[in-house]
């Protein structure tokens, strides 16, 4: 994938900060979704 190892080093950080990122953001939204259809009354 990659031929220089500082390039390898950065390739897996980026890929664990975006696996990161998709995780802290699929909370995040769930939580905003939530609070969003409770107070529009979409709860009943």
């Amino acid at each position: 994938m990659c031929k220089l190892s500082a390039t390898s080093v950065t390739a897996i950080t980026v890929a664990f900060l975006v696996m990161n990122l998709q995780k802290w953001l699929k909370g995040h939204f769930y939580a905003l979704f939530f609070v969003w259809k409770r107070l529009l009354g979409f709860d009943r």
